[in-house]
């Protein structure tokens, strides 16, 4: 698999951190919905520019549940957002537990 980044890993470096969007915390005092939304489309689009497509990619090994990131970083610059949602539930059905 090769991923599609036209960007050189020392430009992806210069590239922040992307945010969750939340709810800010008047809202959040009056319900009990989710604090964090996640990511919008721009957003994760952005952040999985960030990858450095490491040969031996720590993220990986670093996994407590070895989700095969780079390939679900693949799946996110492909817009297969289905795609990405498989490859995380292949190693662990319920990811937010």
């Amino acid at each position: 698999m090769t991923l599609r980044n036209p960007l050189k890993p020392s430009e992806r470096m210069k590239i922040p951190r992307q945010a969750s969007l939340e709810q800010n915390a008047a809202d959040r005092a009056q319900n009990f919905q989710e604090v964090s939304f996640g990511l919008d489309e721009e957003r994760a689009l952005l952040e999985a520019t960030r990858c450095l497509e490491c040969k031996d990619p720590i993220c990986t090994s670093g996994c407590p549940v070895s989700i095969d990131i780079k390939s679900f970083i693949q799946h996110i610059l492909d817009k297969d957002y289905p795609g990405a949602v498989r490859k995380i539930r292949e190693a662990n059905y319920l990811p937010s537990i």
